[in-house]
Parts: structure tokens; sequence; C-alpha cells
């Protein structure tokens, strides 16, 4: 959204007043990000609705989007949200002079880099489509005469046509470990947190619950997002049923719509789900518990309680 060397000068300043000051700056700067992501995510998913095709699915390809007055700060972050929208690669573009200015992200197995090459002068020769480009296997960034738009989009249809089959275009979600409930405990969230900082090289656990049962009816929170109460019975009079809350956040353009699919699973007080998902505190007003931050659910694949089991 701005120049980049505020950042670095704010980690490097000793002067407290002018660490205020870009403090300050920045975080506005990261509040027009926002809005301006959000708007912009109105009008991709408009055209994403147009790329269904009758069965809802979005073609094997890369997805190519573009529009004039998107910003040039924010495709990298909007390319991200089609791909975790689609579960395809995908291409966004500005326009400005007369130049089109993009950036591409990708999924596993598909090297968009190299893509960028191969379709750069085509199979045969032929006119060169970008002015410059550059990057890596899951990210790059071009830019390109606006006249080539369609060029771009006619070779890397072709270029995806024999690549993007089969498992490539499969979702899939890794997941680390499996617990039970009641190992989910304080002591336990303080040992993960000693995991962090996550990102890119050290990414945050997933965990896998089976078998869990939902105690309630799903909430459904500002008609998309949910929240579940969970609970793993015990079978036993001895020992008390564990539970936890459960929230799924629903995002225009960032994959699950969690209310709605909920509703297709058919889920009610009883229904018995698998579940996968990251940990979280929440504070509320002056306590704090945690709960579970949804990555994905399915009706249980067993009849029997899952991880019930006493550990060993």
């Amino acid at each position: 959204m701005d120049i980049a060397g505020e950042v670095v000068e704010l980690l490097l300043t000793r002067d407290a007043d002018r660490a205020w000051e870009l403090a300050q700056k920045l975080d506005g700067l990261n509040d027009d990000r926002r809005a301006t992501e959000a708007k912009a995510l109105l009008g991709i998913e408009a055209q994403l609705a147009l790329l269904l095709d009758a069965a809802g699915e979005f073609p094997a390809e890369c997805i190519i989007l573009d529009h004039a007055e998107w910003h040039r700060g924010v495709l990298g972050i909007l390319a991200s949200r089609v791909v975790e929208r689609t579960g395809r690669p995908a291409l966004i573009l500005s326009h400005e002079d007369g130049q089109a200015h993009g950036s591409g992200r990708s999924i596993d197995g598909f090297h968009l880099l190299d893509a960028l090459t191969a379709i750069h002068q085509g199979q045969t020769g032929g006119p060169e489509v970008f002015s410059r480009f550059g990057g890596h296997a899951h990210a790059v960034g071009f830019s390109l005469p606006v006249a080539n738009l369609e060029l771009l989009r006619a070779r890397m249809r072709e270029h995806t046509t024999s690549l993007l089959t089969g498992s490539i275009l499969v979702p899939h979600l890794d997941c680390d470990v499996e617990l039970r409930l009641d190992e989910i405990t304080p002591t336990f969230f303080e040992w993960l947190e000693r995991c962090a900082p996550f990102g890119v090289g050290n990414e945050e656990p997933v965990f896998v619950t089976q078998g869990a049962v939902l105690c309630a009816t799903p909430r459904i929170i500002k008609e998309i997002h949910v929240g579940l109460q969970i609970e793993l019975p015990r079978g036993s009079n001895s020992m008390p049923d564990v539970t936890i809350s459960a929230l799924g956040w629903s995002r225009p353009g960032r994959g699950t719509d969690w209310a709605t699919r909920c509703a297709e699973l058919g889920l009610g007080h009883g229904s018995r789900v698998d579940l996968a998902y990251r940990v979280r505190k929440s504070t509320f007003g002056q306590s704090a518990s945690l709960e579970l931050e949804l990555c994905d659910l399915r009706l249980a694949t067993s009849t029997a309680p899952g991880l019930e089991s006493q550990p060993g």
C-alpha cells in the first residue's frame, strides 16, 4: 500500500517518537489494505461465479482475473484468496497506463514460474507475452501490455490442459496428530505456544479428533459463521464428559462456508463428527478458555466413539 522502507525504519529506529509515528501510519495503512482487499473480493466473487460449471465446479485451469481498479498492493493477497476459494493456481491483474501488472499464487504440484516461462513465447515461438516476470514455484510477479491479456489466457489454458488433472486438483489438508479432547489443557497450550512463531518452515499444527458428539444444535453466527459445542462421551458415570467449543469462520473468497457445510451434513444435536482444527485461546470478559478453530469436519467414519481409549 506504500513504501516498505518505513517498516524497516520502524524496526531499526531508536527514536520512540518516530517509532510511534511510524506505527500509527502503518496501522492506518493496514486498515486501508483490509478495506481495499474486501472491496476487490466482492468483484472477484462475481467473476468467479461466472466460471462455475453446471456442477458447481471451477475449470481445471489457472484462474486469471483482472480489473482496472484493483490496487497493485493487494494483488498477491487476492491471488492467495482465489487459490483458497478455488483450489486452482491464480493470476490476478490490475491495469495502469496500458500495462497490466499481476501477481500469482499456486498450488502444490504446479510450478508457477515454470508455467510463465513456458508460455512467454509459446510452444512454437511467437510474440512474447510478458514485459517482465519472475518468482518461484508458488508465487510470481509480472507485467504485460493490456493488449496481451487474451494471449496470456489462451497460452496458459493450453499449458495447463495436461498438467492440472487428477490428484493435483483434489483439496487436501495436512494434519499433524490425533488428540483426545481431554488432552487439550492449559498446560498443553502453553507448550504449543512455545513452538511459535508459526509460518513458512514452521507451520502451525493441525490436530484431529474423531468421534466427537455435538451436544447442541450448531449455532449460526451472523448468518455465515458457525459455533459448535463438542463433547466426547466417556461412557462412564465415574468420569464427566469432556466438552469444548469449536468455531468455523467463513470469509468471502476464503475457503469453507461453514453455515452451508453444516446444513449439507445435516448436523444437529447428537451428530457424531470427526474434526480437524487448530487450538486457540479465547478471552471473554475476565476469563480465558481454550477453543477449536475448525479447519475441516465430516460425519464420523465409525459408529463407535473415536479416541476414547487411554494413552498408550
